[in-house]
């Protein structure tokens, strides 16, 4: 291995913390004062027995481990075998002599990082632990993004009708809120194709057309109309879309769909007449602002106007006062209903049965 093609990651060693474990006192003297120069924190213990408790108290903080292997009261063979029982990830380096091949096999198979001839040149060393750290990064870095990952899948996979398919369309995968709301068991829905739960109001055509974009490696999101095993009809908001391999190939398909009901959509349907109806009455308010403002403006002048005249002004702006009142009325009697349903629907979504879903 080609050391000296690697550089020196001084940032990344300054955030770094290393237990360095040597029984020699001048090399551990040497090393551990260089070391202490590039890394955040050193860790010195003196043989594998005191490295062992160091690193048990302080696992959560050390990044990497560097050891000798010929050591007393617990050699390094032995450390690493303890430290892997509680950690298999960390990286830990060997410093070794020319002669302990037979030692270095052992340790090769406890996940050693790389290893270290003695003496330790500095430059050599700290060139390879700027690669191990880095390699750590990106690891830490993938498991910490597929963690996040699963937690996204499980906030979904617990509020969406989740479904995968193969290129063929066939059905390989159902969670538990797509089997409660078709009533069917996953047995029963493995192997179908994709539009199995089909209504049949909806026509075959629209979801060939679907199938088709989806194999051009489309995404498709609408809402659509299904039935249970029961013939119970119900909507979901569906999106479908393929998922791809490293070589840019489609080898799934994924569906998360949401749920739709009748409710939902009435009670959509009340909150455009409500913004429509506040509309239409500001609008009136306006009007008769202006229509009292001239009427004001107007008083100096009514002489010349008829008793009748004026009586006709008054009953028109008590008509408008009435029909204010009328809207008024209106629009708190249809937020009610908004409350009402949206009440409804909150105790039907806490209660989980396969009761009818329109």
């Amino acid at each position: 291995m080609n050391h000296d093609s690697f550089n020196i990651n001084k940032d990344l060693l300054s955030k770094a913390v290393i237990l360095y474990v040597e029984d020699e006192d001048l090399a551990r003297q040497e090393t551990s004062e260089l070391l202490q120069v590039f890394f955040d924190k050193v860790f010195i213990a003196t043989n594998g027995q005191e490295a062992f408790e160091i690193f048990k108290t302080n696992s959560d903080k050390i990044d990497v481990v560097l050891t000798d292997i010929n050591m007393p009261i617990m050699n390094g063979v032995d450390l690493i075998s303890n430290i892997r029982e509680t950690n298999w990830d960390i990286p830990i380096l060997v410093n070794t002599g020319f002669d302990d091949s037979k030692t270095i096999l052992k340790v090769i198979k406890l996940n050693i990082a790389n290893y270290i001839l003695k003496p330790i040149q500095i430059n050599t060393t700290l060139k390879i632990i700027s690669r191990i750290l880095e390699e750590s990064d990106k690891t830490k870095e993938i498991i910490r993004q597929r963690n996040e990952l699963n937690q996204i899948m499980s906030i979904l996979d617990s509020q969406n009708l989740i479904c995968e398919y193969d290129i063929n369309g066939n059905i390989t995968y159902a969670n538990d809120i797509f089997c409660l709301i078709s009533e069917y068991k996953l047995h029963e829905v493995l192997g179908k194709r994709f539009d199995y739960l089909r209504h049949q109001h909806i026509n075959q055509s629209i979801y060939d057309k679907i199938w088709t974009s989806l194999q051009n490696g489309q995404t498709f999101s609408g809402r659509l109309k299904k039935i249970t095993k029961n013939k119970k009809p119900f909507y979901v908001h569906s999106t479908i879309f393929p998922i791809f391999d490293k070589d840019k190939k489609i080898f799934k398909f994924r569906s998360f769909c949401s749920l739709r009901t009748e409710d939902e959509e009435e009670k959509n349907s009340m909150k455009k007449q409500i913004i429509s109806l506040k509309s239409d009455f500001f609008k009136k308010q306006l009007h008769n602002k202006e229509l009292k403002s001239q009427t004001t403006i107007d008083q100096g002048t009514l002489d010349y106007k008829t008793e009748l005249e004026i009586i006709s002004l008054e009953q028109k702006i008590e008509e408008y006062r009435i029909e204010n009142e009328y809207l008024h009325q209106k629009l708190d009697a249809l937020q009610i209903r908004v409350e009402e349903y949206q009440y409804q629907l909150f105790n039907k979504k806490s209660i989980e049965t396969s009761s009818d879903i329109k």
